[in-house]
């Protein structure tokens, strides 16, 4: 039986105690967003006859704007997962938290948990170069030459991070909670809906420029070809209805 939030929140204290549970419960939801954010990535940008549509759907630039969006959120992402347990006063909470939980709570473990921290911030350490020299600040030495190149990043190494992150979950899960986390998500990526409805939209545009000229032979700012399609349908030839039908066929040869 699937249980909610508060449930599986009140398990965690009930186990490991008010503050550890909390940090942990927290910690597993902001890996299992980050995973989301990563397959909807993956969703928008992996195939490139997607790529291909969207950018005819948003003129290009705008989609540039949104991958870059995507891409630097997940990159904090990696970096909140993974930074250290205090930014000067202030405590974070990030996996460099747990293992001293754990060693209180179960001491047998905690070289095996601390190695999977280790791991998991070496893997998160190019995220944090992007984070530090480009996302929230403009590093110096970006610019003036010899100018020092940021940290290679991929998709891929993004995953690699997660996966180490989900290590370290998984090893306090299965020891002290005695469950598995899985590594994945359920269900489709959100932006599977919005890339089909999309789709929907530009055929129905494909449908109507086919059916008002399907050899492609007249202008799409052919008022005459407009009000004749507007009165085979049954509708007034206002100049709403004939700037609708031609920004429709002008749509249509986009996505063709």
């Amino acid at each position: 039986m699937q249980r909610t939030s508060d449930e599986i929140l009140k398990n965690c204290k009930l186990k490991l105690g008010n503050e550890f549970g909390s940090a942990f419960h927290g910690l597993s939801n902001d890996w299992t967003w980050a995973l989301l954010r990563l397959n909807e990535y993956r969703e928008l940008f992996a195939r490139k006859e997607d790529v291909r549509f969207l950018n005819a759907l948003t003129g290009g630039s705008f989609l540039w704007d949104v991958q870059q969006n995507f891409w630097e959120d997940l990159l904090l992402r990696v970096c909140r997962l993974t930074d250290p347990r205090k930014s000067g006063r202030k405590r974070n909470i990030t996996i460099q938290a747990l293992p001293p939980f754990v060693k209180k709570k179960e001491p047998k473990i905690f070289l095996e948990v601390q190695t999977l921290v280790n791991k998991a911030v070496a893997k998160a350490d190019f995220a944090r170069d992007w984070r530090n020299r480009r996302i929230s600040h403009s590093a110096w030495d970006r610019t003036i030459e010899p100018a020092k190149p940021l940290a290679k990043a991929s998709v891929q190494q993004v995953q690699d991070a997660l996966d180490a992150v989900h290590a370290v979950l998984n090893a306090i899960n299965f020891r002290l909670l005695d469950a598995e986390l899985a590594n994945m998500v359920g269900g489709q990526p959100r932006a599977t809906e919005f890339i089909c409805r999309a789709r929907q939209l530009a055929d129905s545009a494909k449908f109507i420029d086919d059916l008002i000229d399907g050899e492609g032979r007249t202008e799409l700012t052919n008022i005459s070809v407009a009000r004749n399609f507007l009165k085979k349908v049954g509708r007034k030839p206002t100049a709403e209805n004939l700037g609708l039908i031609m920004d429709s066929r002008e749509a249509a040869r986009r996505f063709s």
